[in-house]
């Protein structure tokens, strides 16, 4: 079974989406530190000491931050004009990666040696690590592919990785 995935912003935007939350929530908890800071200060403890606002400083600067690093990684990532044809087969899948059309990487890889995989509204991303994803586009497969990836990831047992 053949599939081809294109790199696309909207790719990277489903693939950064648990992140991407946890960064807003981040950053809320933050907003919610240092407002509530500064509403004890104004109110009952007019000499409240500055090391309180620390934590809820550090969250707001680092959520926002982290955000800002996503929104820009998707942008340039959506910009790269990179595409790949996956082959499915009962205990590997092959992938060719193409660059502008240019043939830039191939490889075989085992399920058994992916550490966890992850089911989006439009892809499966397997991870050989956690830092790398193989974006795999269901569209391309179909029901029938859909469900003998599934499949093949839960009998190999790969942990799901929890959106």
């Amino acid at each position: 079974m053949k599939t081809k995935t294109e790199f696309s912003t909207e790719m990277y935007k489903e693939l950064s989406a648990r992140a991407k939350g946890l960064f807003i929530a981040m950053t809320v908890l933050g907003a919610v530190g240092v407002a509530l800071y500064f509403a004890l200060t104004f109110t009952l403890f007019k000499d409240a000491p500055y090391f309180y606002i620390v934590p809820g400083g550090i969250f707001l600067v680092a959520g926002i931050m982290l955000l800002v690093t996503v929104k820009k990684n998707e942008k340039k990532q959506g910009n790269v004009l990179i595409s790949t044809e996956i082959e499915l087969f009962d205990d590997n899948f092959t992938q060719i990666a193409f660059r502008n059309g240019e043939k830039i990487e191939e490889a075989k890889l085992y399920y058994k040696d992916m550490v966890q995989w992850k089911e989006s509204k439009n892809y499966f991303f397997l991870y050989p690590n956690k830092a790398t994803a193989y974006p795999i586009d269901k569209n391309g497969l179909g029901e029938d592919g859909c469900a003998f990836l599934r499949n093949v990831l839960v009998t190999n047992r790969i942990k799901k990785f929890m959106l």
